[in-house]
């Protein structure tokens, strides 16, 4: 399964997720109303990126993750060599055109 998102530089980018997260997510959706956030601040604000990091660097410390940089890059690096190395194919495109 995946999603189409928008992200940085307004590009759209397909991003895979399990039955689990598609479950999560419908049932999240079905408590809000159009135009909502689903993922917010504890004030119920959009998360700025400055929040997520900030978040992200905090998880890190909370796993003892040490001698690394602690970044969301680093993390989709990590997880692509790994994939890779364990046989993973390198054909799934990044972005795509926009109807």
């Amino acid at each position: 399964m995946t999603l189409e998102v928008k992200g940085q530089g307004n590009k759209y980018r397909v991003v895979p997720f399990s039955c689990e997260v598609r479950k999560r997510l419908y049932r999240g959706t079905q408590k809000h109303t159009a135009g909502q956030y689903i993922f917010t601040t504890q004030t119920g604000t959009h998360i700025t990126a400055q929040n997520y990091l900030r978040d992200f660097k905090e998880l890190g410390k909370r796993l003892d993750i040490t001698g690394v940089r602690m970044s969301t890059h680093t993390c989709r690096h990590t997880f692509a060599v790994n994939y890779l190395r364990k046989g993973g194919k390198s054909g799934i495109p990044k972005t795509h055109p926009r109807p």
